[in-house]
């Protein structure tokens, strides 16, 4: 059970409402690209997305693509720069081939958006822009698609994760079902002890980056999100102080393989944008039982880089720990 008088930030969080928009469709002919597929949705939705025009005249990307944040607010400098979407691509249920990816007509196929938020509001225009990106197709040539089912769930946030949780320590097995990298790759070939581990998280990354992207799409996009929280050291500490026990959490094993992925070629442009992580499966035991609910939360939102490329998607499990001290 959540205790939001010890973890005020979850209370916070739970403000952060979700649905799920979920797109089957059939392609009109086999089709078929050298390309990564959740890169090739992105563009796709997004050109779709610059034809669907707002009421208030600017386009649904613009307005995707916004920042909703005032200039005084302690995390405007932090995020003005770059800062994550209040919508998600879940491209998950596709089938992964790397690199390239292919469909035929006797296949039915799905993807997902999922709008945060204030961002719920839109889910009319996000249609019709699915409309517009099935007509236009995928692939290389592009080939439109035939719309089978949509459906839109009902709304969704952290305190429909609070369940089916233990009063007893935790093991978690991750199973990485897109490639997951909560840290650029370097150059740097430095004698420091995490450039040695080249990405691979511990528990405590894991939960520091889930709690940092819940919480600031939070500040983002929730109706008076962190509205308790009035200072960047404030929301530092309140973060630091939830995670800082999972640094107790052991990995007990990984099998996983390291997998870099190419964007679709831009026009006139020779440099094809990579992206990487990895895939597979980790589990650690350990896990405190209040860490569940966030963790299960973040598997609808992903994590790490590249989450708009649809990297980063991942599935829990749990059960009870039978670790020794």
């Amino acid at each position: 059970m959540i205790n939001s008088e010890i973890y005020p930030l979850l209370n916070a969080l739970s403000r952060l409402e979700v649905i799920r928009i979920s797109v089957d469709f059939k392609p009109r002919r086999d089709l078929g690209q050298k390309a990564w597929v959740g890169a090739a949705v992105r563009n796709r939705f997004l050109y779709a997305a610059e034809q669907i025009k707002m009421p208030e005249g600017d386009s649904l990307r613009e307005r995707l693509d916004r920042l909703w944040l005032k200039e005084e607010h302690f995390l405007y400098k932090q995020l003005c720069g770059g800062f994550p979407k209040g919508y998600l691509l879940d491209v998950s249920e596709l089938p992964f081939n790397g690199n390239e990816f292919c469909m035929t007509t006797s296949e039915r196929y799905r993807i997902s958006i999922l709008l945060m938020g204030r961002l719920v509001e839109l889910q009319p225009y996000v249609i019709s822009a699915v409309n517009v990106m099935l007509e236009s197709g995928l692939g290389q040539p592009c080939v439109p698609l035939d719309l089978m089912c949509l459906s839109v769930s009902q709304p969704f946030c952290l305190s429909d994760f609070d369940e089916l949780t233990f009063d007893c320590d935790t093991e978690v097995r991750l199973c990485l079902k897109t490639p997951v990298a909560l840290t650029r790759p370097t150059d740097d070939y430095s004698s420091g002890y995490q450039s040695r581990l080249n990405g691979f998280p511990s528990f405590y990354q894991w939960m520091s980056a889930v709690t940092y992207r819940l919480s600031t799409l939070a500040v983002l996009y929730a109706e008076n999100g962190l509205q308790d929280i009035r200072t960047k050291g404030e929301w530092e500490t309140c973060m630091e102080s939830f995670i800082a026990q999972s640094v107790r959490s052991w990995l007990t094993n990984a099998d996983i393989e390291y997998v870099s992925l190419r964007s679709t070629p831009k026009r006139g442009v020779n440099n094809v944008y990579v992206m990487s992580g990895y895939v597979g499966t980790i589990t650690y035991s350990r896990v405190l039982p209040e860490y569940i609910p966030l963790l299960r939360m973040m598997s609808e939102l992903s994590i790490g880089n590249d989450v708009n490329f649809g990297l980063g998607k991942y599935r829990v499990y749990f059960w009870r720990s039978t670790a020794i001290e």
